[in-house]
């Protein structure tokens, strides 16, 4: 009987160690595809990828742990660290891109949770420099718009001589365009094109004025209505994409990649809402030949909606590495 009751001890601590090695195993393989994110969003802004290296590390801090005061073990400093460098390139991508803002807060946000950090100096200097360029702007545009006060008085004292000049007109809505008096702007392209019917097909008039529904054209009275109207136009944008091979359901421990997979979020940015949505994601080589088309079905899309999409591609492993691009497009039913 004690034979068999230590055997029996034996048989189940093996059983145990084996479903801990599985549980361990399966953690740092979730974990390594975590940190993948961290991995490839530096090696992005490495590559000045900049677009891709947001999208991974402002994925990655999401679940990276916040830092603690008195790190406990060798794990939790080297997870501080690189959420530490995780903040600063993030910022440092923003800043790439020239989205000002947010390489602000992200630069505020590394300040707030380091202040003794290993870059705080360069934090502090980017964002001094990023408000010192925004200040620099405002001179500029305050700059501009005192000359284009100056040009519009000059134009109008020579209108007074000639009123009939087109091209006159046309440089008179340019400088009230520039002071921000759009409706005088746009009276003032109107009567040019009154006197010369050509400036009808003027790209930069057509930017500033629009049709209405009798097809006539009418002026724009703030920038924030062609957006609108554009908006409302083409209501669907696609964000957040990303792109990566996978493995198939029965091959989790196996490195063989079997799927293409392409996701990313379809945004509807019109008042209205758009029925039959869908997104297309066609895959093209090196010489421009497709090689597979992918259709993700939405369906209904309500006004300032988002949605998630995933499109898969089971290509073989040669097609696969011929991948030289994709391109996304969203349909909906008119």
């Amino acid at each position: 009987m004690a034979v068999l009751y230590f055997a029996r001890i034996g048989m189940s601590a093996k059983g145990g160690l084996r479903w801990l090695a599985l549980l361990l195993t399966v953690c740092c393989l979730f974990g390594c595809a975590w940190l993948d994110d961290y991995r490839l969003g530096t090696r992005d802004f490495r590559n000045e990828e900049y677009p891709y290296a947001i999208i991974r590390l402002e994925r990655y801090l999401e679940h990276a742990p916040s830092p603690v005061s008195k790190p406990h073990s060798y794990l939790d400093r080297r997870m501080i660290e690189r959420r530490e460098a995780a903040l600063i390139t993030l910022a440092q991508a923003y800043q790439k891109m020239n989205i000002h803002h947010d390489a602000e807060r992200v630069y505020s946000q590394y300040e707030r949770e380091f202040p003794q950090g290993r870059f705080i100096e360069l934090a502090r200097q980017a964002r001094e420099k990023i408000s010192q360029s925004r200040e620099d702007r405002r001179k500029l545009l305050a700059s501009e718009i005192a000359e284009a006060q100056k040009e519009a008085e000059r134009i109008r004292s020579q209108l007074a001589v000639t009123p009939n000049n087109a091209d006159l007109l046309v440089a008179l809505g340019h400088a009230c365009w520039k002071m921000g008096q759009y409706k005088t702007a746009g009276e003032s392209y109107l009567k040019a094109i009154e006197i010369n019917p050509k400036l009808r097909e003027n790209p930069l008039l057509l930017e500033r004025l629009i049709f209405d529904i009798n097809g006539n054209l009418i002026p724009i009275t703030n920038p924030e209505q062609r957006v609108a109207m554009e908006n409302e136009r083409q209501p669907l944008v696609i964000e957040n994409l990303h792109d990566y091979t996978s493995r198939g359901v029965g091959d989790f421990f196996s490195s063989a990649r079997r799927f293409y997979m392409v996701t990313g979020t379809v945004r509807n940015r019109s008042t209205r809402p758009i029925l039959g949505v869908q997104v297309e994601v066609t895959l093209y080589d090196a010489m421009e030949q497709i090689l597979e088309v992918g259709t993700a079905s939405i369906g209904t899309l309500y006004p300032r909606e988002s949605r998630p999409f995933v499109i898969r591609s089971g290509l073989d492993a040669e097609a696969m590495g011929n991948i030289a691009r994709y391109r996304c497009q969203p349909l909906f039913q008119q």
